[in-house]
């Protein structure tokens, strides 16, 4: 693409990516760069999106460097996608380095941090990072809750969950759509379906995302007619319930 307009540039870098067409949303940047076009943010959040996706460490060392070259590399919205991209890419280390070195951090970047952790099991380094925001006096969001949440629910964890349960209603976080999703998840996976039933009544908007997370906890506690009941109140059901039924061939495999 011959043009020097960045934005025709990140339009194309952000459809591919958008579209899941990775591989050619990094083609294009590495395109833009032989043109000595210079990114801007947008473009960098795009392509460490695509490169994480594809899980391509060698192309986020490259993109990371370019955007130190390009002085980009301390922006905050730069970094907070670095964080997501390594964490993606199982170099926790180096995540954990772009937190680190940060002298300004906003929610973005906290809950980006967090999300990693939470992607990769680290539940306790979860509930720090939680803590630490909670001395800072930052305002967690639903992303904040989100990440907790799920970490609670892989590990089981019912009385963190309980609390940060408790937390959430105090912040007015009770109606959030997503935030009642982890909940749900949370109290089936924690083997806690009465308060995952009573958290899906409570909803008032529900999606197939509520409707998988309480299908799984009934499949769990082998209550099978209530889970068939959900499953045909839901809009897609044959892809959904192939995911719970895989979710559930996986748990048996790992006992």
């Amino acid at each position: 693409m011959h043009t020097s307009n960045v934005v025709a540039w990140n339009a194309m870098i952000s459809g591919h990516a958008k579209r899941g067409h990775h591989k050619e949303a990094i083609e294009f940047f590495l395109e833009m760069r032989k043109c000595g076009i210079k990114s801007s943010r947008s473009t960098w959040a795009s392509v460490l999106s695509a490169i994480a996706s594809l899980v391509a460490l060698d192309y986020g060392l490259l993109v990371h460097g370019e955007a130190i070259k390009q002085g980009l590399g301390s922006s905050i919205y730069v970094k907070s996608s670095l964080i997501s991209m390594y964490g993606k890419c199982k170099m926790l280390d180096a995540a954990k380095k772009v937190f680190d070195v940060m002298s300004e951090k906003n929610m973005v970047t906290w809950n980006a941090m967090m999300g990693v952790y939470a992607q990769n099991s680290y539940f306790n380094h979860v509930m720090e990072l939680f803590l630490d925001m909670t001395r800072l006096t930052i305002e967690p969001d639903e992303f904040t809750f989100t990440s907790i949440l799920s970490s609670c629910a892989c590990f089981e964890s019912l009385e963190i969950g309980r609390q940060v349960h408790s937390v959430i209603i105090k912040r007015s976080f009770a109606n959030n759509l997503f935030v009642n999703n982890a909940l749900v998840d949370m109290y089936a996976k924690a083997g806690a379906l009465k308060e995952a039933r009573k958290q899906f009544e409570l909803m008032k908007t529900r999606d197939n995302i509520s409707l998988n997370a309480i299908i799984v906890g009934y499949v769990q506690e082998e209550e099978e007619t209530d889970a068939f009941k959900m499953f045909n109140k839901m809009r897609f059901p044959r892809q959904v319930w192939v995911e719970v039924v895989r979710k559930e061939h996986s748990k048996e495999e790992k006992s």
